[in-house]
């Protein structure tokens, strides 16, 4: 019976310890996207001081800039996007969403419409300072960087105003 409990325990112990390794595996899939470049090569920055609405539940341009990665350059694009915003609708919790695009692919972190910019808010809830930043390593060639808003209900209105986009491009991106 000493034998069984000693190879039982044996194991359980090799169970236990695959178990740790193969959950150390798939955390690291969740591991930190990091990115590193040298000098500021160039800087775009746009604004607006009109109010622009949003009320589609798929991803409408609000700006686009054309940027340009000199050959055999690979380059670190870092979009900063702020704004005052109101996110207005008939039910709390839902959100206004906005995605930053490099060439219609979504910049990192990409989360997609589960992004909230703002939320739904009580009737006090009114204009607020937000901001986002995404990143994106880009090769030679022209490329266009959006952003884009979009509401997670029908009946919500997404209101942005004083915005201003800024690209900026780091040589040597990694």
């Amino acid at each position: 019976m000493k034998a069984f409990a000693k190879v039982n325990r044996s194991r359980t112990m090799f169970v236990a310890a695959l178990a740790c390794v193969m959950l150390a595996g798939s955390l690291s899939a969740f591991a930190l996207d990091t990115r590193r470049a040298k000098a500021v090569a160039a800087v775009t920055i746009v604004t607006d001081g009109l109010i622009r609405e949003f009320n589609s539940t798929t991803y409408v341009g609000l700006s686009t800039v054309s940027i340009t990665v000199p050959a055999t350059k690979v380059q670190l694009v870092e979009a900063t996007f702020a704004a005052d915003s109101s996110c207005q609708g008939p039910a709390g919790q839902n959100w206004c969403s906005l995605r930053i695009e490099a060439d219609g692919i979504e910049m990192s972190p990409a989360s997609g419409l589960s992004y909230a910019f703002d939320g739904v808010g009580d009737g006090n809830d009114y204009f607020e300072g937000h901001a986002m930043k995404r990143s994106i390593l880009l090769g030679p060639g022209q490329h266009f960087i959006t952003v884009a808003g979009a509401v997670s209900l029908a009946g919500v209105k997404f209101f942005l105003d004083d915005w201003s986009f800024t690209i900026t491009q780091y040589n040597n991106g990694k």
